[in-house]
């Protein structure tokens, strides 16, 4: 997707300038170092900008971008409250687990998928909570996060334009996040 489909009128010194009034005067935003790395990062390389629904004009891309950048950062996992488990599985999982553990009540097999669930839930939330440990401690060393998926991709930039994709364990990437640092200049 070229960039001009993204952000209509690119032109990067007008972004962060127009950021930067926007942030200052808007509830719930501010304007810092944090916000301005990582938006500059995605002046300096556009295709880093992620994809937003039907922006008419430059404001229009900028201020729905602030809002994603603010949104994550406002609703980090320290400062919301998590919903309950709203997923429901598939009636075969049933049939699969009662094939391996066939004297498993069905009050058995539920508290197993209830479990599981539960488990995959909290797997997500310390994973929100170490890119929030994250932001806290390495913005000391001009590592940046993006909040909110404000660049594709990425969970952390510097004013140089490096790039990083933080993993909580080795084995919780999964084929399309490696995928996409592929040929790109972005560390794990």
């Amino acid at each position: 997707m070229s960039n001009n489909l993204k952000i209509p009128d690119f032109d990067a010194n007008l972004i962060v300038s127009e950021a930067e009034n926007i942030a200052k005067f808007h509830a719930g935003m501010f304007w810092n170092d944090s916000v301005k790395t990582v938006l500059s990062v995605c002046c300096n390389s556009p295709e880093l900008f992620p994809y937003l629904k039907v922006c008419n004009s430059r404001l229009d891309y900028i201020t729905k971008w602030l809002n994603k950048y603010f949104g994550g950062y406002n609703n980090r996992a320290s400062k919301r409250t998590s919903k309950k488990i709203g997923t429901v599985s598939d009636k075969i999982i049933d049939t699969i687990i009662s094939a391996r553990l066939p004297t498993l009540s069905t009050d058995g097999i539920n508290h197993i998928k209830y479990a599981h669930r539960l488990s995959m839930s909290a797997e997500n939330i310390l994973g929100l909570l170490l890119e929030e440990y994250l932001a806290d401690k390495l913005s000391f060393y001009g590592w940046y996060c993006a909040w909110g998926e404000t660049i594709n991709k990425v969970d952390f930039c510097t004013k140089k334009g490096e790039l990083l994709q933080v993993k909580n364990r080795s084995n919780s990437e999964n084929s399309s996040s490696s995928s996409v640092r592929k040929g790109t200049v972005i560390r794990k």
